[in-house]
């Protein structure tokens, strides 16, 4: 009790004070006896634990005589003939590894000459096949291990079978082996067929620096102690990971595979790396599901390549993927494929068919700087988020139709050299094609646009007849100057739409030129007009946007006429031939005679008036002067009187150009 308490029970007088003293004594004889008889437990307990004490290492020496008997040793044997352990149950490990060497001994390894059947065997402890050497076939379909499985540094010289048979309606195969603990198959060697189809790996899988299908053509240099095996020549040198799960990490690390690798379907649940690893002609990840990141990168000359075919088709890339920059020998298929996170493929070479066709990007697809060799197929491909191609480089076929761009999409500074089509495909933000160069008309009909697409300084740079060595040259020329193409026709017309909607002028005239330059020709009755036309306009303004080209022509035509209006001064009814014969002569009439110098006066006052019609109204004195100067009379002869006509004609045409080029070029309205 506390002081207030105290006082409290002290005032309520002597009965109410004993009762309470009365209780706590008789509470306190209590605890007295409970301690009394804690005691008497503990001295029992010691006993006991003593007793414990003993009855647990006599266990323990029982438990340890038990594991001596229990486990298999078969290290450094050389089995010889079949080795038969089909159904075997081995109660704790088994040991099948090499015997280490000592000084001046070789190493003892354990050698199946022959097939060595582990089918449906359990395996209740570690299984150690440490360096062992299979020359025959090594069967472990069926096979359970519950504990560790290390096969570190073996030699598989036959096929090797950790599951066999077609899958059945469930999609599982007849047996497999299975997998409670960690496996470590790293610097093993599997000479011909390895197969762990549908097999599963809940812990750590390490296949580090091992060789899949290695050819040998040294017999001695298998290693089987003197007995070499190879009737299985021919057999197809493909390791078989179709199917397999791989529950926790995994590494290929500077692994080969000589020939084929198959891991169609697998799934890896953590990260998978392939850092170092050497893949054969055939590398198939189809439908394969990485949870985990995968790498497959490296460095130096240890950098993963794939020099045959690659096909991730159908994969789903969940977390980081990370590829080296020259990958791809061949053709990549990545068609179907989907990448929750980011993508990398910044500076790639795709010396091959580069296939994204139908492929989801979620977040940010990175191609900038990537070369494409050959074709690039994008169809149907959808971009969730931002799409980078900016400075790619594009050589062959590149197909973007259906795709759908629903982030922010960049092909700044982008070369294309083959054909491109964008046709059908959709942009649902900033789409940028910005100084962008393409060597064929590109194809963006029927493209929807949410926002005005950008296409500053986009050029196409075709190449002079479309040179198609499919056809002849002469051909090709003949197609260039007087036949059109209306497909390529459409093609400027839907970039002109473009270039209209972003209100970028400059491109609207630049494509409207194109649209222009394939729209002559035809199979009408007026084709011929409309192609003089179309090659005038064409020639002689660059299809309305020069103002160089027809004030040079302006300046030809001027030139051109003085000089026949000189030449006719000699003579008013001398034909063609003798104007002809003159034009040889203008730089002697310049050099011997001087007194020619008025005539030329007179011709190139004729000239200036006939190239500007409306200054001609008023210069009637003048060109009676120069009539009478060159011509000995006031009116023109009718040779030159048509001449002026056609002058005037050419002169009003070009003055037009111009003026039609200025307003073009300065958007004057």
């Amino acid at each position: 009790m506390n002081r207030k308490q105290s006082l409290e029970r002290w005032e309520k007088g002597k009965d109410d004070w004993n009762g309470w003293a009365r209780s706590c004594l008789a509470l306190r004889k209590r605890l007295e006896k409970i301690k009394e008889e804690l005691e008497e437990k503990k001295e029992e307990l010691e006993e006991k634990k003593e007793e414990l004490e003993k009855e647990k290492k006599r266990l323990n020496k029982v438990i340890e005589h038990w594991m001596e008997w229990a486990s298999v040793d078969f290290s450094g044997h050389d089995f010889r003939g079949h080795a038969d352990f089909i159904g075997f149950v081995f109660p704790h490990t088994v040991d099948f590894s090499a015997v280490t060497s000592t000084e001046g001994e070789p190493e003892k390894k354990v050698i199946f000459t022959g097939e060595a059947n582990f089918t449906d065997a359990i395996f209740n402890g570690d299984a150690n096949f440490y360096k062992a050497i299979f020359d025959g076939d090594a069967n472990f379909y069926g096979a359970l291990f519950k504990g560790k499985a290390d096969f570190l540094g073996a030699v598989f010289n036959g096929n090797t079978y950790f599951s066999v048979g077609h899958s059945t309606d469930k999609g599982k195969p007849l047996k497999k082996a299975t997998f409670t603990e960690e496996v470590n198959f790293s610097k093993v060697n599997f000479i011909f067929r390895a197969d762990f189809g549908f097999v599963t790996f809940p812990k750590k899988a390490d296949f580090s620096n091992t060789s899949f299908g290695k050819p040998t053509e040294d017999p001695s240099a298998l290693d089987t102690g003197g007995v070499a095996s190879f009737y299985h020549a021919g057999v197809p040198l493909t390791p078989n990971f179709e199917h397999a799960h791989f529950e926790e990490e995994v590494y290929f690390s500077e692994a080969t595979f000589f020939r084929s690798a198959i891991f169609e379907n697998a799934r890896f649940e953590k990260h998978a790396f392939f850092s170092g690893a050497t893949f054969g002609i055939v590398v198939s990840f189809k439908k394969s599901k990485f949870i985990g990141g995968v790498d497959f990168t490296g460095t130096g000359p240890k950098k993963v390549t794939f020099p045959g075919e690659t096909d991730f088709s159908g994969a789903r890339f969940v977390k980081r993927t990370d590829f080296f920059k020259e990958s791809f020998g061949r053709r990549a298929n990545f068609s179907g494929a989907t990448f929750i996170n980011n993508v990398n493929f910044s500076n790639f070479t795709f010396p091959k068919t580069a296939d994204f066709s139908d492929a989801t990007f979620h977040e940010e697809a990175n191609f900038s700087d990537a070369c494409f060799k050959e074709k690039a197929d994008f169809s149907g491909a959808i971009f969730v988020k931002k799409a980078e191609s900016s400075n790619a480089t594009l050589e062959g076929k590149v197909n973007f139709q259906g795709c759908e761009f629903r982030g922010v999409t960049l092909f700044d500074d982008a070369r294309f050299i083959g054909d491109t089509s964008f046709s059908y495909a959709r942009s649902d933000s900033l789409f940028s094609m910005a100084d962008a160069r393409f060597r064929q008309v590109p194809d963006f009909i029927q493209m929807s646009f949410s926002a005005p697409a950008r296409m500053d300084n986009l050029t196409i740079k075709r190449t002079r007849f479309d040179r198609d060595k499919s056809t002849k040259w002469l051909v090709r020329v003949w197609h260039y100057i007087f036949k059109g193409n209306k497909d390529r026709a459409a093609k400027w017309r839907a970039l002109k739409k473009l270039a209209i909607d972003s209100a970028d002028h400059d491109r609207e005239l630049y494509f409207f030129a194109g649209e222009l330059h394939e729209r002559k020709g035809g199979d009408g009755l007026w084709w011929l007009a409309r192609w003089l036309l179309g090659l005038f306009y064409w020639l002689f303004s660059n299809y309305g946007r020069g103002i160089i080209l027809p004030f040079f022509w302006w300046g030809v035509q001027f030139w051109g006429f003085a000089c026949i209006y000189r030449g006719f001064a000699e003579s008013p009814d001398q034909g063609p031939d003798g104007v002809l014969s003159y034009f040889c002569c203008i730089y002697r009439w310049f050099a011997a005679n001087s007194d020619c110098m008025p005539l030329w006066q007179e011709a190139f006052s004729l000239s200036w008036s006939n190239s500007f019609p409306l200054i001609r109204l008023g210069m009637g004195e003048q060109i009676e002067q120069a009539s009478q100067y060159l011509y000995g009379s006031k009116e023109l002869p009718l040779c030159i009187y048509t001449l002026t006509i056609i002058q005037m004609l050419l002169g009003s045409l070009l003055i037009f150009l111009i003026l039609l080029g200025l307003r073009n070029n300065f958007r004057i309205k």
